[in-house]
């Protein structure tokens, strides 16, 4: 909301709009007061923010009541207003002299819509009675009578003039200017220069006096009033007519009207261009879309994605647009996807609703959802960019972490266990001492061979079958009880004979076994 004040300004209340952000037809917040929690903050051109606190009332609606501090608003009702509507009553700090503008934001009640002022301090006031006093020495209207070409004043508003003129404002008619003539004024006495009779209502109607720093009017036939000498040399004839105008058929270079006036003409017309466009950004946004900027897919079947559609006024408020908005959509590549988007339905006042469906298997895509709407005869187009992608957090829930937090737990229990020296190692080092102890005993015999190298293998299959179940195990405490188990087996397996081997002399069979703690043991068996 943007305000203009005079700097210094003081008593000023502010009325307000504060919109509903759970609301999607732009309505108001209702029941707001001081006990609401509104904060914010304000802060002047060129200095730091100061904190604002919307905590103290207003007991008299429409009379300024100061706020007890330069931090504090009063907030009030007034009557008869729509649901929303309120008033503010500033302090006066805020808008005293030194800046030239004053910015206030204001937040935090539930549901309240943000809501910001942008307040323009000027030199002069914006009301009547002060643009009269800019340009007349005299700040008020004076009560007159009198008839013909002399006037009498109620009171003598200040210095005489010999040339000035007199606005007269017929009270019968609000104060409507009625006649402007030349005058002059001694005292309290103002007399017509030109002598031409008038007429007012004694002791009612009012005059405006504004004394003339040159030359005076002459009489002419322009609105039963004066106009001044110079309008002929401008080309005005007294019908107020252009009179020096000529029509040409060709053009010739500027060079001739180039110079500083240009300059200063090219500078204001691109000040104004500046407002323009920003007046075009805040018409741009008449038609607004609000969708998810993410499509997912669902694990099976097909889900449906609502796409809103507001139309709204210059000043956000929602407006019917002048048929019903037209809406398309594709891929990037231009595909056209509007076979799954739904009719566009009506529910509220400027308020447009459809949806989008998505199935299980359709391609994975960034979308350009376009809506155009005229609005007032003027077309209006909203832009929105979403995606069809996979489901990336629906389905992942808070057991899902902590099942993989803790395998990961056990992965690094792990990866310490089959690192040099760990508990795995060892054990697996324990046996290969164990083998290389008997290798000689083993080359004895092709078949020793062989098993060895069949429980390698079956070992070293064993070993990634273990890592896979461990990789699964819930808790790190799971893992050690395996380690004490396998270490367990390990002594169970060493009791038993790694190798045997027979000979045969003078016909007497003997065999030797080879324990796993090295020692032998002949037998004989015949």
């Amino acid at each position: 909301m943007k305000l203009v004040y005079p700097k210094g300004s003081t008593s000023r209340i502010a009325t307000v709009f504060i919109q509903d952000s759970s609301a999607t037809d732009g309505s108001g917040l209702g029941s707001l007061d001081e006990s609401s929690s509104i904060v914010g903050g304000f802060v002047r051109e060129g200095s730091t923010g100061v904190a604002l606190a919307v905590d103290e009332d207003v007991t008299t609606e429409g009379t300024y009541q100061a706020p007890s501090a330069a931090g504090k608003v009063r907030i009030g009702t007034p009557a008869n207003m729509r649901t929303g509507t309120y008033e503010l009553h500033f302090h006066n700090d805020l808008f005293a002299t030194g800046a030239e503008s004053v910015v206030v934001t204001l937040g935090g009640a539930t549901n309240m819509a943000p809501l910001t002022l942008e307040i323009q301090l000027s030199d002069l006031e914006t009301n009547i009675v002060n643009i009269k006093s800019a340009v007349s020495p005299y700040p008020e209207t004076i009560i007159a009578s009198g008839s013909g070409t002399s006037l009498t004043l109620a009171s003598d508003p200040g210095a005489d003039f010999t040339t000035g003129y007199a606005v007269i404002f017929d009270v019968s008619a609000s104060r409507q200017p009625r006649i402007i003539e030349t005058v002059s004024k001694v005292g309290t006495t103002l007399t017509l220069v030109n002598s031409v009779s008038i007429t007012i209502e004694n002791g009612v109607d009012t005059v405006l006096l504004v004394p003339l720093p040159s030359s005076p009017f002459v009489a002419a036939d322009f609105d039963s009033g004066v106009f001044p000498p110079n309008f002929p040399v401008l080309g005005i004839n007294a019908s107020g007519h252009l009179s020096r105008v000529t029509l040409t058929d060709t053009t010739t270079t500027n060079t001739d009207q180039r110079g500083t006036d240009n300059a200063a003409l090219a500078t204001a017309l691109s000040a104004l261009q500046s407002s323009v466009d920003g007046l075009a950004v805040g018409v741009a946004t008449r038609c607004r879309i609000a969708t998810a900027a993410a499509f997912e897919h669902p694990e099976s079947g097909s889900i449906d994605y609502s796409i809103q559609i507001l139309t709204v006024d210059d000043l956000g408020v929602p407006v019917a647009a002048d048929s019903t908005p037209t809406v398309t959509i594709t891929n990037v590549a231009g595909t056209d996807r509007s076979a799954n988007l739904s009719a566009i339905s009506n529910p509220s006042t400027g308020r447009y609703t459809a949806t989008y469906t998505v199935t299980n298997g359709d391609t994975l895509e960034p979308l350009i959802l376009s809506a155009t709407a005229t609005i007032g005869g003027e077309s209006h187009v909203a832009v929105s960019l979403p995606v069809v992608t996979d489901a990336v957090s629906v389905d992942f829930t808070a057991t899902d972490r902590n099942n993989l937090l803790a395998a990961l737990a056990d992965t690094n229990e792990m990866q310490q266990d089959w690192v040099d020296g760990g508990r795995l190692d060892l054990i697996l080092d324990a046996a290969l001492a164990i083998g290389n102890a008997n290798s000689a005993d083993l080359n004895t015999a092709a078949q020793v061979r062989a098993l060895m190298s069949a429980t390698v293998t079956d070992t070293n299959n064993l070993a990634f079958a273990i890592k896979a179940v461990t990789d699964l195990l819930p808790d790190s405490g799971a893992l050690t009880s395996l380690i004490n188990l396998l270490t367990a087996i390990q002594t169970e397996v060493g009791k038993i004979p790694r190798a045997a081997t027979e000979k045969t002399a003078g016909g007497q069979i003997t065999r030797t076994k080879v324990s796993a703690d090295g020692s032998t043991l002949v037998e004989t068996l015949s």
